[in-house]
């Protein structure tokens, strides 16, 4: 498992950015619900967005390396979770 990315420094609802070595994602929480604003990968990298019962989660992919982003909100803050798997 990767790093993880703590809560944004953002007044709440307002979009944070939170960055991965596959890309940036920006984030917000309304209604206490994560939503992602966009998803940028890193040179080199594709990137894949989902939303389903857990929760967005964004896919950065480069040949064999996946790094896949959960998002959380904690205190209305967007709050991202990373896992590597190469």
């Amino acid at each position: 498992m990767g790093p993880a990315a703590g809560p944004a420094a953002s007044p709440a609802g307002e979009p944070a950015v939170l960055a991965t070595a596959g890309g940036t994602v920006l984030a917000r929480c309304t209604g206490g619900r994560p939503e992602v604003v966009s998803a940028t990968p890193a040179q080199g990298f594709r990137v894949q967005t989902e939303d389903d019962d857990g929760g967005p989660r964004v896919r950065f992919r480069a040949g064999g390396t996946r790094i896949e982003v959960r998002l959380t909100c904690v205190n209305d803050l967007p709050t991202a979770s990373a896992a590597t798997d190469d």
